[in-house]
């Protein structure tokens, strides 16, 4: 199976990478920077170059792929500009799946965050339980925006 992969030169899509290959599926990593993807290359990774940004360019990697892992975001912990975090996180996950749909991917994944469930004053976090806490950062908050916007593609296209 050809799987396409956003995120593949950081530490969690990395590993995901590996499974796959092992697992015998042809793997295309969809990135930004082609020399911090050298090392997947050499792996015997497709590689494709594409910015969050980009739908154009996003649904021409993702073409002739049927699954698709969409793991790229903004997690640094010293960027201060909180447009950044919302820029890639949340609307670049729409533009993701946008282009997902329009190349014809039949099954998305999409990583989430474990600052969007929080700590809890009052009881266990659960996935279910709502957050009682404000997010303690633009982080939090942009990856919280980008689980609303894959649920608006689930209820209202289908993905």
């Amino acid at each position: 199976m050809k799987v396409a992969i956003t995120g593949g030169t950081g530490f969690i899509g990395a590993h995901l990478i590996r499974a796959l290959l092992d697992d015998g599926h042809t793997v295309r990593a969809v990135v930004r920077n082609l020399k911090r993807a050298r090392q997947l290359e050499a792996w015997g990774v497709e590689l494709a170059v594409a910015e969050l940004s980009d739908r154009e360019a996003l649904e021409e990697a993702f073409n002739g792929c049927e699954q698709l892992y969409h793991m790229a975001a903004c997690a640094t912990v010293w960027e201060r500009q909180s447009e950044t975090y919302f820029n890639t996180n949340a609307h670049g996950t729409d533009h993701v799946l946008h282009a997902a749909k329009a190349a014809g991917v039949e099954r998305v994944v999409v990583t989430s965050s474990g600052g969007v469930m929080g700590p809890s004053v009052t009881d266990v976090v659960t996935e279910t339980k709502p957050r009682d806490l404000n997010y303690f950062n633009a982080y939090e908050a942009s990856k919280a925006a980008a689980d609303l916007v894959v649920l608006r593609h689930v209820i209202e296209e289908g993905m």
